[in-house]
């Protein structure tokens, strides 16, 4: 005797679920709400303001009265150069001994190195200094310090003129992170794409029988009678 295994294959009716969603309209809408107020909470009780300050240094290989078209291309390719003497650890020292006896507060090399970003613009001379703390004025001073210490191991190290400074740090009245609004709409669309996956799963495992159609579908059977429900209140 042969034993016959069915596999049932489940349908999706894409254009129910649709409307199953739409009838839970404010379901979905109260736990968007609920995610984006979840983002504001956990932005402003949970994450620390983190302030950013940024200097710049112009950087040139001899003094400027002698510079030529040849200097200013040399210039370009020493200033790869430049950004590790930036991030070395006689910079780091030297910041940290800065910053120590103007405001009294004593860092590590790994402290100071995890503020500080050294970048350059494609093409360019320019030497952008940035330090990011979740204090704005030493978030400013070590910037400071350690454009000023890169401006002056590069003169020593490379036997030139020190780099201009184009411009200061400066202290910053606005974090640049976290984003209150980004952590909002995160927040938001979290919480709806949760209710709705909620939603559609509680639909797709519901196999309560409550249509003419639900039978024929379900049973296979053919629906002989339909005996509608009296509405409340009558006799």
């Amino acid at each position: 005797m042969e034993t016959k295994h069915e596999n049932d294959e489940m349908e999706i009716d894409l254009g129910a679920v649709f409307r199953m969603l739409l009838s839970r309209w404010w379901a979905i809408l109260l736990t968007a709400i609920l995610g984006a107020a979840a983002g504001l909470g956990i932005t402003a009780g949970l994450m620390t303001p983190q302030y950013r300050s940024s200097a710049m240094l112009y950087i040139l290989p001899r003094n400027a009265e002698e510079t030529s078209m040849s200097d200013l291309q040399v210039g370009t390719e020493l200033v790869a150069d430049c950004v590790e003497i930036a991030k070395s650890n006689t910079v780091l020292d030297a910041t940290i001994q800065d910053v120590a006896a103007q405001y009294g507060e004593v860092y590590t090399r790994q402290e100071i190195s995890d503020m500080v970003s050294v970048t350059n613009d494609a093409d360019t001379r320019i030497l952008n200094i940035s330090a990011t703390y979740e204090n704005p004025v030493i978030a400013c001073a070590v910037a400071n310090a350690v454009s000023t210490e890169t401006s002056s191991q590069v003169a020593a190290i490379m036997q030139t003129t020190p780099p201009t400074v184009v411009e200061s740090a400066e202290v910053s009245d606005t974090p640049v992170s976290p984003s209150t609004k980004r952590n909002m709409v995160l927040g938001a669309a979290v919480g709806l794409v949760l209710c709705c996956a909620v939603l559609v799963v509680r639909y797709l495992v519901d196999d309560s029988i409550r249509t003419s159609e639900d039978v024929e579908k379900y049973l296979g059977l053919n629906v002989l009678a339909v005996v509608p429900q009296e509405g409340k209140g009558k006799a």
